[in-house]
C-alpha cells in the first residue's frame, strides 16, 4: 500500500501547488495595482519564477497521476492533467508576444484549475480502487 500513500501525497501536493499558482495569478495584478513599487522588485525575474513554478506543478503529475492511472485506468483524469500541465508550461515557456496582456494569465489559471480537478479525481479514483481491492501490491 506504499504506492497508494505516495499517490495521495502527490495529489495533495499537486492540489496545493496548483491552488497557489491560481492565487498568484489572481492576486499579483491586484497587488501590483495597489503597491506599484512591488513591480520594481519582483518583475525583473518574473519569467524565471513562472518557469520554476511550472516545473514544480508538473512534478506531482508525474508522481501521482501517472501511477494512479496505472491503477484506475481512467483516461479522462490523465487527459485532464496532461492538458492542464501543458497549458501551464505553454504559458511559462512560450513567449506570447503580440497577444492580449491576459493570455498568459488565462492559460495559467485554466491549466491550474484543470490540475486541481485532475488531482482530486485521481485521489478519489485511487481510494475507490483501494476499496474495491483493485490496487496492486507494489
Amino acid at each position: 500500500m506504499y504506492i497508494s500513500k505516495s499517490v495521495s501525497a502527490g495529489d495533495l501536493i499537486g492540489v496545493a501547488l496548483s491552488a497557489i499558482c491560481i492565487l498568484h495569478c489572481l492576486a499579483a495584478p491586484l497587488a501590483l495595482a495597489v503597491f506599484p513599487f512591488i513591480g520594481l522588485l519582483v518583475l525583473d525575474g518574473d519569467a524565471e519564477v513562472h518557469r520554476a513554478v511550472a516545473c514544480a506543478v508538473a512534478v506531482p503529475v508525474l508522481l501521482s497521476i501517472v501511477p494512479g492511472y496505472l491503477v484506475h485506468r481512467r483516461l479522462r483524469i490523465a487527459g485532464t492533467a496532461a492538458v492542464g500541465v501543458s497549458m501551464v508550461c505553454f504559458a511559462a515557456f512560450v513567449p506570447l508576444h503580440g497577444t492580449a496582456a491576459g493570455d498568459e494569465t488565462v492559460l495559467t489559471i485554466g491549466g491550474g484549475a484543470l490540475l486541481v480537478s485532475a488531482h482530486l479525481n485521481n485521489w478519489r479514483a485511487v481510494v475507490a480502487s483501494r476499496a474495491q481491492g483493485l490496487f496492486p501490491n507494489f
